[in-house]
């Protein structure tokens, strides 16, 4: 049964779900941006945890050594490994109804009460993503939907008769702080990484990983370069690049009909300059042009020199190969500088539901490809974004499921070799169909899936509506 709503205090018309005093809506709050100084919790390691007395918004932050810590409230945070894990593992029973209807894309019905099961000890799984920085919220949305997987297995009786224990550590979306969590996470002894988000931070911590013989399973690293490494314990969840970039410039050449395109991506960024590449080589290939191609530094709240050269050189598209934030900004901003009858084409990296919130009406009528489908959606999963919203009080991110995928992969394939060894792991997985939230995943040599499809989407009324081809809706 749904629970009654109430307006969010900071945000008229939001709502929030009750439960607690310090439930919200999911939209930045008032501490936003505050820094202030605090004691170090003992035994921290890299992650997050509350601080903010009286509202319950605001984070800790500590470096992946324990060591240097400061007061943050980032912009899109929205809960904390604290204040989840003890109300996801101290409401065992009281979930157990909402647990078998979701047996359909878990693990299967409770069976036990994870907070009194004599456990065999503990499965660590490391988490690595940006649980600070621009990228923080889809990192907590995946972190959650890992915690979540954890949580659905642990009703079971866990895996090899052990707990599952998710630790998160934060990369920041950043190469350098990637390797230092990588190996952190060696020198943890984790059995597993769900990890990393970012195809730039994973790149470099997949060699680590590989080299100490951990299993990596990505939830969103799209770069086909980090398969073609030959690691054998590497393996994602959504498609590549190779595959998105030449749909997205299908559907702009062949179906929108636009011939003049510009391009808008992160200069140096592994996924960014690899989906522009991607796209601009197909593009060429049907007989488009690139009139010009428009680097940013990620974090950049004013496109204003871009939109400049739009208005000087317009195209009758863009595309747009960065993270939310980005796109949005950029979008309004075309829509303010009467911009807004040039086509916006995005990649995976705007969706996102704070794209939508963001841009605004900028957004109507812009189209934005994605690794996955938006089952958030489906009937199938109403039970399961009521859970997530009673564990951690704010609406799943719409990529929320990918976190719970990937954990999905790692304990299946584990169930199956009997072991946590990783080779044994890699090779049960690479024999075996996985059902998850997505539907069934099969790999191939590689790690990478068998079945790669790229769903459009366009903005219709503030919402995501996938795109058909006309005569098939």
């Amino acid at each position: 049964m749904a629970r009654a709503a109430r307006a969010c205090p900071d945000h008229a018309g939001q709502p929030v779900f009750p439960g607690t005093d310090d439930s919200v809506c999911g939209n930045p709050h008032p501490h936003r941006g505050q820094r202030r100084s605090f004691q170090k919790p003992a035994g921290a390691v890299g992650g997050v945890a509350p601080d903010c007395p009286g509202d319950g918004h605001g984070f800790r932050r500590w470096d992946v050594k324990g060591d240097t810590i400061d007061r943050r409230s980032p912009s899109d945070t929205r809960w904390s490994l604290e204040a989840s894990v003890g109300r996801m593992y101290g409401r065992g029973w009281l979930l157990l109804l909402v647990g078998l209807v979701l047996a359909a894309c878990g693990p299967g019905p409770q069976t036990v009460n994870p907070d009194t099961y004599p456990y065999a000890g503990e499965l660590r799984i490391g988490y690595a993503g940006p649980l600070s920085g621009s990228q923080a919220a889809v990192g907590i949305d995946l972190w959650h939907g890992a915690e979540l997987a954890a949580l659905h297995y642990n009703r079971q009786g866990g895996v090899l008769g052990r707990k599952v224990v998710i630790v998160p550590l934060d990369d920041q979306a950043d190469s350098e702080v990637a390797v230092e969590v990588a190996r952190r996470f060696v020198e943890m002894g984790v059995a597993a990484v769900v990890g990393h988000y970012s195809s730039g931070a994973t790149l470099p911590a997949s060699r680590i990983y590989a080299e100490a013989g951990i299993l990596e399973v990505t939830t969103m690293a799209s770069n086909p370069a980090i398969s073609q490494q030959g690691i054998r314990t590497f393996f994602r969840v959504c498609p590549v690049d190779s595959v998105q970039g030449p749909v997205d410039a299908e559907f702009a050449v062949n179906t929108l009909g636009k011939k003049r395109i510009a391009i808008v991506y992160i200069g140096g960024d592994t996924y960014s300059e690899g989906l522009r590449e991607e796209f601009a080589r197909r593009a060429q290939e049907l007989g488009a042009t690139v009139i010009a191609a428009y680097p940013y530094v990620d974090g950049t709240v004013d496109f204003t020199p871009i939109v400049e050269q739009l208005r000087a050189q317009p195209p009758e598209l863009v595309f747009f190969s960065g993270y939310y934030p980005g796109g949005d900004i950029l979008l309004r901003q075309m829509y303010e500088a009467g911009l807004s009858h040039i086509t916006f084409l995005s990649g995976d990296g705007s969706f996102e539901y704070g794209f939508l919130r963001e841009a605004g009406k900028a957004a109507e009528g812009a189209y934005v490809s994605s690794l996955f489908p938006d089952v958030l959606a489906l009937p199938a999963m109403k039970a399961w974004v009521e859970e997530f919203r009673t564990l951690y009080r704010y609406q799943p991110g719409i990529n929320s499921p990918a976190g719970y995928a990937a954990l999905q992969v790692i304990l299946e394939g584990m169930r199956a070799a009997g072991t946590t060894d990783a080779e044994k792991v890699a090779e049960a997985i690479r024999n075996m169909t996985i059902e998850t939230p997505y539907g069934p995943l099969r790999y191939d040599e590689k790690g990478d899936l068998i079945e790669q499809r790229i769903p459009i989407f366009v903005v219709r009324e503030g919402k995501f509506v996938e795109w058909v081809p006309e005569g098939n809706d």
